[in-house]
This record gives C-alpha cells, sequence and structure tokens, in this order.
C-alpha cells in the first residue's frame, strides 16, 4: 500500500458485498470464513496498484488512487480474482437468498458479488484526529459513493469524467458499455457512467443500474451548479418531514426562490415516489389557467368538464408526489381555493410555492429567501463569470473589487449572475465602475429565461406591476430614504392624500416588506428599521422622477421633477426635527446614549437631507441636518468627509445666527483635530462674532469656550487662557452648568500644559462633581483621562490607570472612537512607566488604529510618537527612528507641542547612533516649538539636550541644560517619580 496519501486529483473506488446482511443472517459466524477470501483480494490489489485503503467497514472498502488508470486496472483485477477463487461449499448452498436466485447461470459470478463504482474529482482532504490517516470527503466523494451504491454485485461502474481518463489506456483490453446518463440519489442533475468489464468476464448480465427513474420528474438537468443555500435547503425538508404539506420560499426579485426549489427537488426526489413536478405559472391568471399549466407539467390531457376534479384526482393517485408552482404572487388571491382542494383531496401530495409574497393560506409554511452571503455570492460571481472566460479567477488582485460588486448588488443571486456574465468584456474594475448603470448593465443573454429574469429591470418590473397604485407611490417616495428608516420616518414622508380609501403608511409599508420589496432588521434593541435593496431603491428612485409612472384616480400624474423634490422636502423636515440644538445636548447624558446610536444610523438620511433642504433653498433645514452630522464625526470620525459636507451646506446666510455658530463652531473642531489651526481659529473667530451680534450669552460663551480650545490645540496658552477665563465666567453668570464644566475641564489642561499642575488637579473634582450632578458621561470621561494623564506625571501611576481605564470603559459605553484612542494611548504610557512594556506596546497600537478609523490625525502623530518612544526604550533603536519620524511629520502640522517633544526623544536616537549634529538640529528646533508653550515638554528636552552635549564633549552646555531643566521641575513641581524628575537624575548622573 503506498504510504503517501493521494491529494488533488483522486479517484475514489467505492466496494462492499451485495446482499452482505442478509448472508451475515445466514452463516452467522461462518461469514467470517467468506471475508477471510474477500479481504486478502482487496488488500494485495490495493498493494499492487498503489492505492490508499481510506477505511472499511464491515465488508466495504473506500480507496483512493493518485492514477485513475491504475484504480480501474484495481478494479478489474480484484473481479478477475474474486471469480477464481475459492469460497466456502457453504456460500454456494445460498441459492434461495433474494441477491442470489436464478442468477448464477445469468451473470455467470461465482462466490460472492462485489459491486464497484469509481469516480474522479478534488474531494476534500483531511487528517482522521485519531488514527493519523488520511480521510475524504465532499461532493466528489458523495458522487463516487452513490456511483458505488447504483451498481449490482459483480458489476463496475465509472463516471463518465473517470471513463474519459483511462480510455486511452483500456479501450482495447477492456470490456466497455455506455450506460447512459443517469440520476442518482443527491446529486443535482443527471450524470453519464460506463460499465467495465474484463474481457474474460463479458458475459455477464445486469439489471438497470440502480438509479433514480428520471421519468418521475420533468425538472431541468442541464442546469447551473448551485452555490450555497444549504440553511434553506435544510429547513423546506425539515418542514416537510414534520408533515408540513406546503411550503412557500418567499424572496425579493432575483434572490433565487427558482432554483432553489428546483435543487430540493432534484435533491430529494427519491422521497417523493409520485415524482417532483415542475410547473411555471408565470402565465396563469385563473384556476383554469392554474389546472392547465400543472397538467401539463404531470403529461396529464384534461379531458372532463370538472378538470379541476381531473387533476386532484391524477394528482392523488400517485401517492407521495411533490409538486413545485413557481411564481405564484399574482394570483395570489387563488391560493386558499386552489391549494386547499389539492391538499385535502390528495393527502400525499406536497405543494412547494415560490412566490414574492406569502400567501397567507391556512398551513403554509415559510421559508424567507434573503441575500446569499458574500463568500457565497463571491463564488456564484466566480462560477458564473467562468462560462463565459474559462480562465477567469477570484484573487488577491480582484477580490477587493469582486466583493464590491456583489455587495453593492446586495448579493442577490440573479444580479450576481447578470454582473458576472459581462466578465467577457469587462474586467471587476471596469464592472464596478459602470454599476451606476446597473439596469443597463445587468442585461441577460439566455435565450431560455422569460424577461423578467433576462434582466434586472425586468425582475423588478414583474413585481411593480402587481403592485395597488398606492403601494407603488409609497415605494416610489421612499426611496428617498437613505441607510434605512424607521416607520415613524416613514408616516412623516409617505403621502397618500389622494386616495380616501388607501390604507396607513404603516399599512403600505407592512405589504411592501410582504411583497419582498422592504426588508426589516434591527441594529439596535426594540429599534427595527426598514431598508431597501439596492437595485429596487434605484428602480423607485427612477419611478418618484417619471412623470405618470404613478397617477392620482383623476389621472394626474404623481410622479415626476416636482413630486421628487416636495417628497425629499417632507424627508429633510422631518430629520432636521430629529436634531435640534437641545436634542444633540441631550447625547451627552447616558440617558441619550441611544439617541446617539440613532444618529448614527440616520447618518445617510442627513445627509440626504442636506441636499433636499440646499434643492429646496431651507438653509436652516440644511445648516440643522449638517451640524448634526459634522458633531457625530467628531467623536466617530472619519473627519476627511467633513469637508466636502460643510461645502454642500453653502454659506446659509439667511439661516438663523445661533444655528450658522454652532456650524461654524462643529466644523472648527474637527479642523484642529486634523491640525488646520488657522483655518479653525478664522471659523471660531467669525463664529464668535455672529454670537455676539445675538447677545445670547450662552452662545457667547460657547463660542469664547470653542476657541480657547482651538487656541490651546495651537500652542499659545496664554490666549487660550484668556479665552477660556471668559467663556467660563459667562456661562457662570447665565447658569449654564454643562459650559461651565467643559471649560472648567480645558483650563485644567492649560494649566498642565504651562506647568500649573497643582491648579489643574484643583480643577478635576469640580469638573467630576458638575458631570456627575447632569449626569454628563462624556464630561466624566474626559475628565477622568484627563486627571490620570496628571497623577502619572506626579509618579502615582497606578491610580493613573484606574481613572485611565474608567474613562476608557465610558467611551466606549458611549461609542465615541476618537476619545477611546486617546484614551488606549494614556494607558500605554502609564504601562510603559510601570515596566509592562508588551501591554504598552499592544494599547499604543490599539489606539493608533482608532485615532486613523476617525482621522484623527492629530492623536496618529501622539500615538506614532509613543511607539516610537517605546521602541527606543527597549532597544529597537532603528524601527524606533522611523516611527518618530513618521510622528514628527504628522505632528508638525496637526499638533507642533508633540512634533517638537518627539524632536527631542529622536535626537537622542540620533546622537546613540553617533549623528550628533544632526541630533543638535533637531533639539534646536524642538526647543523653539516648545518655549512659551508646553513647559513640561520643554523640560525633558533641556535633559536630552544635555545627554547630547555630553556626548558631544559640551559639558558647559550640558550643565546649563541641567539648571535649566531642575528649574522647570521645582516650578511644575515635578514629583520625584514622575518622567522629567527621572530624566534630570539620568543627566546628573552622566
Amino acid at each position: 500500500m503506498s504510504s503517501d496519501a493521494p491529494t488533488g486529483t483522486v479517484t475514489l473506488v467505492f466496494t462492499d458485498i451485495e446482499g452482505s446482511s442478509a448472508l451475515w443472517d445466514r452463516l452467522g459466524d461462518g461469514f467470517r470464513s467468506v471475508l477471510a477470501v474477500h479481504d486478502p483480494i482487496l488488500r494485495e490489489a490495493i498493494t499492487e496498484f498503489d492505492g490508499y485503503e481510506v477505511q472499511t467497514a464491515g465488508d466495504a472498502f473506500m480507496v483512493a488512487f493518485q492514477d485513475a488508470t491504475n484504480a480501474a486496472r484495481y478494479c478489474l483485477a480484484v473481479q478477475q480474482r474474486l471469480q477464481d477463487a475459492s469460497w466456502p461449499q457453504a456460500l454456494g448452498e445460498l441459492q434461495d437468498l433474494p441477491a442470489y436466485v436464478g442468477r448464477d447461470d445469468a451473470m455467470g459470478i461465482r462466490g460472492v458479488r462485489v459491486r464497484m463504482g469509481m469516480h474522479t474529482g478534488e474531494p476534500w482532504i483531511r487528517a482522521d484526529p485519531t488514527t493519523g490517516r488520511m480521510d475524504y470527503g465532499g461532493p466528489m466523494c458523495n458522487t463516487a459513493a452513490r456511483v458505488g451504491a447504483a451498481a449490482h454485485g459483480g458489476q463496475i461502474i465509472v463516471t463518465e469524467r473517470c471513463w474519459s481518463d483511462v480510455e486511452p489506456a483500456l479501450r482495447d483490453t477492456t470490456d466497455v458499455t455506455d450506460l447512459g446518463s443517469h440520476s442518482l440519489r443527491g446529486i443535482e442533475g443527471t450524470i453519464g457512467v460506463w460499465q467495465l468489464l474484463p474481457r474474460r468476464l463479458h458475459g455477464r448480465r445486469f439489471p438497470r443500474i440502480k438509479t433514480l427513474d428520471v421519468r418521475k420528474t420533468n425538472l431541468p438537468t442541464g442546469m447551473d451548479s448551485f452555490i450555497g443555500r444549504s440553511t434553506e435547503l435544510g429547513q423546506i425538508r425539515e418542514l416537510f418531514d414534520i408533515d408540513g404539506r406546503q411550503v412557500s420560499i418567499v424572496g425579493g426579485a432575483g434572490s433565487g426562490k427558482t432554483r432553489l426549489a428546483q435543487r430540493y427537488g432534484a435533491l430529494f426526489l427519491d422521497d417523493y415516489p409520485g415524482g417532483v413536478w415542475f410547473c411555471d405559472l408565470v402565465h396563469a391568471h385563473t384556476i383554469t389557467d392554474i389546472a392547465q399549466a400543472v397538467a401539463s407539467s404531470l403529461g396529464i390531457a384534461l379531458t372532463q368538464k370538472d378538470p379541476l376534479a381531473q387533476l386532484v384526482h391524477a394528482i392523488s393517485s400517485r401517492g407521495r408526489v411533490l409538486i413545485i408552482l413557481d411564481t405564484f404572487e399574482q394570483i395570489r388571491e387563488l391560493a386558499e381555493q386552489v391549494l386547499a382542494n389539492w391538499l385535502l383531496l390528495a393527502p400525499g401530495a406536497r405543494v412547494l410555492v415560490t412566490s414574492r409574497t406569502r400567501l397567507g393560506v391556512r398551513g403554509e409554511h415559510l421559508v424567507a429567501l434573503g441575500p446569499l452571503s458574500t463568500p457565497e455570492a463571491i463564488q456564484l460571481f466566480e462560477d458564473r463569470a467562468r462560462s463565459v472566460r474559462p480562465d477567469f479567477a477570484v484573487n488577491e488582485g480582484n477580490r477587493g473589487e469582486v466583493t464590491e460588486i456583489v455587495e453593492r448588488l446586495d448579493c442577490m443571486s440573479l444580479a450576481v449572475e447578470l454582473a458576472a456574465a459581462r466578465i467577457g468584456v469587462l474586467s471587476p474594475a471596469k464592472l464596478l465602475g459602470r454599476l451606476s448603470q446597473r439596469f443597463k448593465l445587468l442585461r441577460g443573454r439566455g435565450r431560455d429565461k422569460h424577461a423578467r429574469q433576462a434582466t434586472l429591470r425586468g425582475a423588478i418590473d414583474w413585481s411593480w406591476d402587481l403592485l395597488d397604485p398606492w403601494e407603488k407611490y409609497a415605494l416610489a417616495q421612499c426611496s428617498v430614504f437613505r441607510g434605512g428608516f424607521t416607520l415613524e420616518a416613514a408616516e412623516a414622508v409617505i403621502d397618500l392624500e389622494c386616495w380616501p380609501d388607501a390604507p396607513w403608511a404603516m399599512d403600505v409599508v407592512q405589504s411592501l416588506m410582504d411583497k419582498s420589496l422592504l426588508r426589516i432588521h434591527e441594529p439596535l434593541p426594540g429599534q427595527d428599521r426598514f431598508v431597501h435593496y439596492r437595485s429596487v431603491h434605484a428602480y423607485a428612485s427612477e419611478k418618484l422622477a417619471m412623470v405618470h409612472a404613478v397617477d392620482a384616480p383623476d389621472g394626474s400624474s404623481l410622479t415626476g421633477a416636482g413630486a421628487a423634490r416636495a417628497t425629499a422636502a417632507r424627508h429633510a423636515s422631518h430629520f432636521a426635527g430629529q436634531v435640534s440644538h437641545e436634542r444633540l445636548l441631550e447625547m451627552d447624558r447616558r440617558s441619550g446614549s441611544d439617541d446617539l446610536e440613532r444618529l448614527a444610523l440616520d447618518q445617510k438620511n442627513l445627509e440626504a437631507a442636506i441636499d433636499g433642504a440646499g434643492d429646496a433653498g431651507e438653509s436652516t433645514i440644511a445648516v440643522r441636518c449638517g451640524r448634526a452630522v459634522l458633531h457625530l464625526l467628531y467623536r466617530t470620525g472619519p473627519f476627511a468627509r467633513a469637508q466636502d459636507l460643510y461645502e454642500r451646506i453653502g454659506p446659509a446666510d439667511d439661516a438663523p445666527p445661533g444655528e450658522r455658530a454652532r456650524l461654524l463652531q462643529e466644523y472648527a473642531g474637527i479642523l484642529r483635530l486634523t491640525g488646520r489651526f488657522e483655518e479653525a481659529r478664522t471659523l471660531m473667530e467669525r463664529a464668535l462674532a455672529i454670537a455676539t451680534e445675538t447677545q445670547d450669552i450662552e452662545l457667547i460663551g460657547n463660542a469664547y469656550g470653542s476657541l480657547g480650545f482651538v487656541l490651546m490645540s495651537a500652542g499659545q496658552r496664554e490666549a487660550a487662557a484668556l479665552a477660556t477665563d471668559r467663556a467660563i465666567e459667562l456661562c457662570r453668570s447665565v447658569g449654564n452648568r454643562r459650559g461651565e464644566g467643559q471649560y472648567l475641564s480645558n483650563r485644567a489642561i492649560i494649566h498642565y500644559q504651562l506647568g500649573e499642575v497643582e491648579r489643574a488637579v484643583e480643577l478635576f473634582p469640580v469638573v467630576l462633581e458638575i458631570a456627575e450632578q447632569l449626569d454628563l458621561w462624556r464630561l466624566e470621561g474626559l475628565a477622568l483621562g484627563n486627571l490620570s494623564v496628571l497623577r502619572n506625571s506626579e509618579g502615582k501611576s497606578e491610580e493613573a490607570l484606574e481613572l485611565a481605564q474608567a474613562a476608557l470603559a465610558l467611551h466606549q459605553e458611549m461609542g465615541d472612537r476618537r476619545r477611546q484612542g486617546m484614551n488606549h494611548s494614556s494607558i500605554a504610557a502609564i504601562q510603559k512607566d510601570l515596566g509592562r512594556t508588551e501591554d504598552s506596546r499592544n494599547s499604543i497600537i490599539l489606539g493608533l488604529e482608532l485615532c486613523r478609523a476617525v482621522g484623527d490625525r492629530r492623536f496618529e502623530g501622539i500615538a506614532l510618537g509613543s511607539l516610537g518612544e517605546l521602541l527606543h526604550d527597549i532597544g529597537e533603536v532603528e524601527e524606533a527612528r522611523i516611527r518618530l519620524e513618521e510622528a514628527i511629520a504628522i505632528s508638525d502640522a496637526a499638533y507642533p507641542v508633540a512634533a517638537g517633544a518627539f524632536r527631542g526623544r529622536l535626537a537622542s536616537v540620533l546622537a546613540e547612533q553617533g549623528q550628533l549634529d544632526e541630533a543638535l538640529k533637531l533639539l534646536d528646533v524642538g526647543e523653539a516649538q516648545l518655549r512659551g508653550t508646553f513647559i513640561l515638554e520643554l523640560g525633558k528636552l533641556l535633559c536630552r539636550r544635555g545627554g547630547v552635549a555630553i556626548r558631544a564633549g559640551s559639558l558647559e552646555d550640558a550643565r546649563e541644560a541641567l539648571a535649566e531643566a531642575v528649574s522647570i521641575a521645582r516650578q511644575v513641581n515635578a514629583g520625584p517619580r514622575s518622567e522629567l524628575a527621572v530624566l534630570i537624575d539620568g543627566l546628573r548622573r552622566s
């Protein structure tokens, strides 16, 4: 036996003794003497023909061969040797067994009858965890087993693929019979099979092989391969197995309902002795039409006056039979009358229906058919693309494009197949570029397809034509939504007043969902949202803009450009009402966390509302919706989208001053985080000017506070302190406790950056008290995070870590990715001070990923710099240099103070590498960035300057740097375990 298990393309042989159970019963232990002859014959031949014994169960063998010709020669040799073997006398006395009666002379077989089946393909291969031997499985293995089971004792059956491989070597020495195409249990379609015999045994005669009777079905046999849907197939079988009589496969246009029904019928044909019969009802509109279509499928000529009675009698006479009724939606109102009668009078009948809507009849069981999974859709795309371009494969170069294609087509079977058919002339990249014209692009060419299946538009046209007028109008109006919508939003947008008897919008939405034109999902507990399929959405949008796509009862057009603008205006007005200033403020509270999540779900709707309001000249609505989206982007990113959004809103000079000032504040905040300080300052000064004109003290105080934050980030500490103090004063004058807490927190940071650590520490308990009183968890998280930084600078690392982790937990609960990134950076710094190097590295990387995800360049630079410092500390000097250089490049634009600090560390790295001149240049630039801005970081840089001076032999310069660093440490009251104190101590020893 070969020691190496075959891999790749393999030929599998299945053998077993026909009637072995009966032989065991009659011979008892005497059957062992039969196996004592049988087993050595098979095993010796396995060794001789280089086979691999996969497994043995009783008298059954499964053998794998790398070479198909060896496999065929093995089978031929075994049959010859079994014929010539000396069998126990008891075996020849069992002529009364059904498997043996009358067959000795006719078939010319001596001894046991061993049937053999052979198939070539690519099986799944894995090692058995117990024995270590290789095992084989998958569809190819199933086919080989079915072929073996179809044979009679003494017969060798091979599949057409296998015969094509072995024919050149064996056709002149083997007796061969073409047995034609057969349907095998559990195998889709038909398969060609051949019979092989040694020339010496050519006189053997066998009955028809034991395959399914293809005459018991009219299912098509030339279908393409079937991808996915294993869960749905299991559901259908389970429903029928638990005595379900009628199952409906319900799904949207192009979801693959017909193919799934046919697949089920082909796989489980043997479960229905009366056959499986497929009937297309696309042209049926009456009960007579249904009867005639079904009778035609069953091969029945209706001659009686009562065709339904004749049909039911014919169905009943077939016993357990499956009837597939395809495309039932257009005759849904006849379902009860037809199906109830059949199922009552033909108890053996089972009915599988495909429909775009549930039938609503008694006893109906539903299998909902949604889109394929993304991996299944990619596999389907690849399979269908190969039919027009055999060398096509999904690989690393095109996988991203193919994934985007199938996802933009909602992973719907028909759309994916039609797209794949274009691979003959378009690459995936070019195909993706044309998806904006999907209805022109996705046209089939197969002549065997009905118009509703030949094009994507045709598939959706069929559903549209079956809708009531108000359903059409509601679907068209719902096309203004982006990214889904709630029932509340639908009721605000859908206008059906021209039909006095039209149902409520709620009922129409339910009907559209039942007809598979909308989907429902629950992104948040208790928050149901309705979602379009993208192709249906594009179709409905066209209809809304098309004159006379839907007409009112008086014949006037309800659709067209004017209707589209009016619907968009209602849509914009509704969403503007959801994002008032007061409602946005509530999102900072724990009780408003759900509002923040809902705001994120409606981000696309808010952006669409900006465009709709702008087209209608509703500047106030555009500004309000724009401010809400900027508010969301500030927390979750990506910041890169903010500029385009702001420009889409436009000047909006006629919007209320308060709305404009708040919009400018939101956008300036994002500009600050991306390092565009001058632009941010200009916008904040405009916002302050607008607020001052309103004489709204609270608005003016918030404008001063936001301006102070921009100035602080730009390193203008004194100016920032003045603006922030003014903001605190104004907030206190009008009792704005929220603003007071926020700007006190900012003021504490300014104190810290100016080296006034004690004053900073004094403010945070006040901030935390305000946050707790007002339930402002965002402010609480911010204060905890900043207090953590202060505690760590004092050397209180354990307390600092607890504070930072508490802040992270709050921001994770809030879904604020930007502050999560900041918290991870803070935690990393503390872990580093505690000597937990690997934890620190992991935290930095987490923070870096989050900052990049939202587009926060400021904290991306800080994270990269922190990573560089950590790498330097653990001796990975060259990698540290790379990360510090990246951090400086980002921070020069986004956070100059950080750039100055990182220049100090990079100078130390270069000095260690002997590049003293470059190190001194870095220190000069870094010192200029830090002087007058961040005194604490200046002290650290001076210590690093002293270290470089010592390497350069300039002891006097080192002493001067040390003296100023010590002065700064006293000024900021740096603790003995603080980083500045440690650096000073190290420089002293040097």
